[in-house]
Formats: C-alpha cells, sequence, structure tokens
C-alpha cells in the first residue's frame, strides 16, 4: 500500500484548546519499495470516519453532579453548530446530545435542574438528557452521541464525520513526504514531528503546498476540501501528525 490511515482522537482540558491528533507513522524502508515497519497500531478509517472527543470531568466540577450539564464546542464540527451539551445521569452515566434544537435550529441550554430538561429558549421546546422530546413545538428528538464514562474520570464521545485520516506518500517528485488530509473551514491545522514513540512532545515542523516551493509555512488554514502539503524527509523513521486547533 501507498498510504497510511490513522484514525483521530480529541483531547480537551482548560489549560489548552481543543487539539486532534492523527498519528501517520512510517519507516524510510517504506519508500524504499520494502515492507513498512509500523511504530504504532494503526486504524484504517475513511476520511470522513468516527472521531473521539474526550474530556476530564475534573475539569468541569459542575459534572460531578446528577444532571450537572455543560454545553461544549468541539472543534471539526459544522461551525454553524459546533457545540454539543454533555449531562451526567444517575449511575455515573453520560449523556451526550445536539446542541441543534429539532424545531428550527436554535441552540438549546444546558440541562436544567430547576426546567427538569434541556430547554430551547427561542420557543420553549424541552428535551431529556438523553435528547428525547418531553414538551414541543418540536417533535423529533435531538441527535445523541455515543458516550461512554471510565468511572474515575474520563468522558469519551463518538462523532460521526468528525474523524479522519491522513495520507502519507512520496512526493510525485522530488524527496519529499506527501500529506493529504481533509479541513474544515475556520481551522487551522500543523504539521508535526517525533522521531519515537517513546517522546512525549511534537515538533512544528514547516511545510510548502507544492512539492518544489520552500519549506516556509507553519499553519494551514482549512477550507472544507482536501489538503495537500509537503515535508521534508527525516533521516531516520518518525511520527507525524496533523494537529489541528
Amino acid at each position: 500500500s501507498d498510504e497510511v490511515m490513522a484514525a483521530i482522537d480529541f483531547e480537551y482540558d482548560r489549560r489548552r484548546f481543543i487539539k486532534a491528533f492523527s498519528l501517520s507513522a512510517f519507516s524510510l524502508g517504506f519508500f524504499a519499495g520494502q515492507t513498512p515497519t509500523l511504530f504504532a497500531q494503526m486504524t484504517r478509517t475513511p476520511f470522513s470516519g468516527v472521531g473521539t472527543f474526550r474530556l476530564n470531568v475534573s475539569s468541569f466540577p459542575v459534572l460531578s453532579n446528577d444532571f450537572g450539564s455543560i454545553r461544549i464546542k468541539v472543534t471539526g464540527m459544522p461551525i454553524s453548530f459546533p457545540q454539543v451539551v454533555i449531562t451526567r445521569t444517575p449511575g455515573d452515566q453520560f449523556a451526550t446530545v445536539t446542541s441543534k434544537c429539532t424545531h428550527q435550529g436554535s441552540t438549546v441550554n444546558p440541562y436544567s435542574v430547576t426546567a427538569n430538561g434541556i430547554v430551547c429558549p427561542s420557543h420553549g421546546s424541552k428535551f431529556s438528557a438523553t435528547g428525547a422530546v418531553i414538551n414541543g413545538p418540536a417533535l423529533s428528538a435531538l441527535t445523541r452521541y455515543a458516550t461512554a464514562f471510565d468511572g474515575v474520570d474520563r468522558i469519551s464521545v463518538d462523532i460521526p464525520g468528525l474523524g479522519y485520516g491522513v495520507e502519507i506518500s512520496p512526493a510525485p517528485t522530488g524527496p519529499r513526504l506527501q500529506l493529504v488530509f481533509p479541513t474544515t473551514s475556520g481551522v487551522k491545522y500543523e504539521v508535526r514531528f517525533r522521531a519515537t514513540a517513546g517522546e512525549t512532545t511534537w515538533t512544528t515542523v514547516p511545510f510548502a503546498t507544492t512539492p518544489s516551493d520552500a519549506l516556509l509555512a507553519t499553519v494551514f488554514n482549512g477550507s472544507g476540501a482536501l489538503a495537500t502539503v509537503y515535508v521534508e524527509k527525516p533521516g531516520t523513521g518518525g511520527f507525524f501528525t496533523i494537529a489541528r486547533y
């Protein structure tokens, strides 16, 4: 194969803006026509696969209580409605639903204990923590996303269409590597590298948008279309990642 596809993974805390990493491993033998050596287990996914958004309960004290609720932005979701509502329910369970009301598309509020539901401020529709309609005028439930809790601190939310893969291959001309990945309008992208799997720090690397231009760019502005960038091939095997924020 000429490409390695990888799943996307989200991490969120208060100290950093949301970042998404798509790990793509390669070895130089891969580009010499030999069997590739992968330095990490890779998951082959289509560009429009499922993305996992993760956050810590400890970062949001309100989520420590039953029916505590937040509305939070998820980078990579549509600009018109980038937020989801996450609510803690009895039994250490969590429910995640879209913030877009199914009546006329207004943004709903987080779950209210006083109102016993998620209320749309525009026309009064009310939904349960899991998105079911309690009161109209809305007639259909809020979209719900599969949510898991590790029983300690970490919540994981699977969001269809949020994941994406990165194709890595030799550039069509010259010694560089070609990276192809989908982008979202309004989101910025960086290419990062680390030499070994054990390293914890990623280094931002310069890139070009053609095989021959100087490697001067460090940030790519998403447009909603596929992006193709070119980077210097390192002297030894390593890992590249596409970071977005």
